[in-house]
């Protein structure tokens, strides 16, 4: 409670002082125009009976006036000089939207080689990308990868759907590839089934899967991995029993795709190997005490600090992409876009 209390005493002394010389600033003119007086009846030599105290006042005056002089001088030098961190800060969070980060994922036991690599990309905002599908399909093409995995988050209106489209044919070709849909999709499809319908057949002319609430079967080098597909929790239809039904028996391993992590939730404890999700964008903006979680945000599992990265929840091993696009505005802060590869 002290140290508190100490630091309030500090914070209202900064703003006092901050007060009093913006207040001695914007009476500058004020207090020029009494010392230009004080010059003009000295040169006069009309001075009455209160010359003492008259040049008192001067003496004063004249102090006021030249450090007003130095206080605008020098706030001038640091408004300037935050007006330049402001300018490099923005420089440098458009600049980091650009920059694409691959993060690499041992999942394997041991060092045997992997029997399956996968990439997973996420919320790709088609609006607000800054990475281009040049740069990550020559990251995906440098890891010889089996499956991409896409969780959601394409577009935010039906009139990106072209766009999404043709991006995603850029990034995806020759490999098998298995999508599912996040919030921002079926906002922006909502109420619209012909661009709902248009925009599925579009993907799937790509050779894309999309999985809602059902499973495909991958095999490779002698084992079998279900590819679990589950809606949307906020705007969809998830339908967990249903996806899960849908599994081959037995098989070598369960790796789940949703746009929300928080579907890791709603999952029967251990119920899939792997949950594969985007949707917090990792902060996308840092904020100090993950302040954008705590109040702009109504997931469970940011509020309990899980943003980004590898976690076990539930019994089931997830892990949150930072995601590639962009929401609001173009920026990102201290949270890369990323394209993540695992070696199963």
């Amino acid at each position: 409670m002290a140290f508190y209390i100490k630091y309030l005493g500090v914070v209202s002394r900064f703003f006092s002082h901050t007060i009093r010389s913006i207040f001695i600033i914007l009476s500058y003119d004020r207090l020029i125009q009494p010392q230009k007086d004080c010059v003009n009846i000295l040169r006069q030599g009309s001075l009455s009976f209160q010359q003492p105290l008259f040049l008192d006042k001067c003496i004063i005056m004249n102090y006021h006036c030249i450090h007003v002089k130095y206080m605008r001088r020098h706030m001038m030098q640091y408004f300037l000089a935050l007006l330049g961190a402001v300018a490099l800060f923005f420089i440098y969070i458009s600049f980091e939207a650009t920059y694409l980060e691959p993060v690499h994922v041992n999942l394997k036991s041991g060092i045997v080689k992997a029997d399956l690599k996968v990439a997973l990309l996420a919320d790709i905002h088609i609006g607000r990308i800054r990475v281009s599908a040049k740069r990550i399909k020559r990251a995906i093409d440098a890891e010889n990868i089996d499956i991409l995995l896409l969780a959601g988050d394409f577009i935010e209106n039906a009139g990106q759907i072209s766009s999404a489209v043709e991006y995603l044919g850029k990034i995806t070709g020759g490999y098998k590839v298995f999508l599912c849909f996040g919030n921002h999709d079926h906002r922006a499809l909502s109420g619209n089934p012909e661009a709902f319908s248009f925009f599925v057949s579009e993907i799937e002319k790509l050779g894309i899967e999309f999985l809602s609430n059902e499973s495909r079967v991958f095999e490779q080098n002698g084992k079998t991995y279900n590819i679990i597909g589950i809606d949307d929790i906020r705007e969809g239809s998830p339908d967990i029993a249903k996806a899960l039904a849908s599994r081959a028996k037995p098989s070598d391993m369960d790796i789940a795709l949703a746009h929300n992590p928080d579907t890791v939730l709603m999952l029967p404890e251990g119920g899939v190997d792997y949950l594969m999700a985007g949707h917090f964008h990792g902060g996308q903006v840092w904020t100090p005490f993950k302040l954008e979680f705590m109040t702009l945000r109504k997931d469970v599992l940011c509020k309990s600090g899980i943003t980004r990265g590898l976690h076990k929840v539930n019994g089931i091993n997830i892990y949150l992409n930072r995601g590639l696009g962009n929401v609001v505005f173009p920026f990102r802060f201290l949270s890369r876009p990323e394209i993540t590869f695992f070696s199963f």
